[in-house]
């Protein structure tokens, strides 16, 4: 997030917890939404925002990228809003809810990611001028499981809340 605000893509990130995804097993929504309020505190940045349903004055509790990308943009019609992800977002999209819908509704902002070339650029998003390290979530959530994780791309803080609750089978 770092990267793309020095960047200057955009002027601010608003930050939401996946509502659910189509082929991954994710820790309950409030867990998610807490963790990502940890890892925020450490970024202390006031360009970046986190969005929760309770923090909205409308709905953003359906899962679907679309349904949310038409709320902000109905109920903040003043902003140009992009989904920010990895350039393997790219192969996975044709798979999501509405996916043809999707790439023609919703502007993306792409990161490049190592083993993911971007071969086609789309002149209505907007582009990551350099590859940066991008760990999966779910690569995460791999790690932690066959108990593999390193403890790096996690702050200690997170690492203890997923550890506590026994999230994503860790051992106590």
């Amino acid at each position: 997030m770092e990267s793309i605000l020095k960047e200057k893509l955009v002027d601010e990130i608003w930050v939401f917890a996946d509502r659910s995804h189509f082929r991954k097993k994710l820790a309950p929504l409030h867990h998610r939404e807490k963790m990502l309020e940890i890892a925020l505190k450490k970024i202390n940045s006031p360009k970046i925002k986190q969005i929760s349903n309770n923090s909205m004055s409308f709905d953003v509790s359906n899962p679907s990228s679309l349904f949310i990308y038409q709320q902000f943009k109905k109920h903040f019609p003043e902003k140009k809003f992009y989904f920010i992800g990895g350039s393997d977002l790219l192969l996975e999209i044709k798979d999501w809810k509405g996916g043809n819908s999707v790439k023609k509704i919703i502007k993306f902002l792409i990161v490049p990611r190592a083993g993911y070339p971007i071969k086609f650029k789309r002149h209505d998003w907007l582009y990551l001028s350099k590859e940066i390290e991008l760990i999966a979530s779910s690569q995460i959530r791999d790690w932690l499981k066959e108990k593999q994780y390193k403890g790096k791309h996690l702050s200690k803080k997170v690492f203890k809340y997923i550890k506590q609750r026994g999230l994503y089978k860790i051992i106590k």
